[in-house]
């Protein structure tokens, strides 16, 4: 991969990032991550899609719990986004609530979480036999 190419995928991953933190200036919330865990509780699907999305982009521990009442939603997009991000936070917390996913009733949450712990220790990723 060249240097534009790797330049322009680190814009694409920080920027959404930078967007909450600047819409959050004049918020009375005191984080982005807070505003983003408020999200979840929006009515609007595309708007708790997005709030799982960038929760997992921010990697924050004190998300944990919201995202783990988000594999309860009753949108799929909204569980498997929760699993996703929940993959992405390295807190104890998170990783016991990922263990338990292992028995969601989501197919799909269990496979993203069955390919997260299988590369935490150290399987590799084969494919499906579906």
């Amino acid at each position: 991969m060249d240097a534009q190419l790797r330049k322009r995928l680190r814009i694409c991953q920080v920027l959404p990032i930078l967007l909450i933190s600047v819409a959050c200036l004049g918020c009375e919330i005191e984080s982005p991550v807070d505003n983003l865990v408020n999200e979840l509780k929006s009515p609007s699907c595309a708007r708790r899609i997005w709030a799982v999305q960038n929760l997992g982009a921010f990697k924050d521990p004190s998300s944990v719990i919201a995202l783990a009442e988000a594999l309860k939603d009753d949108d799929p997009s909204i569980r498997r986004g929760a699993a996703w991000a929940l993959t992405q936070i390295d807190d104890p917390r998170a990783m016991k609530i990922l263990i338990e996913a292992l028995r969601h009733e989501d197919p799909y949450v269990r496979k993203e979480v069955a390919r997260f712990l299988s590369k935490k220790i150290g399987y590799p990723e084969r494919e499906s036999c579906e």
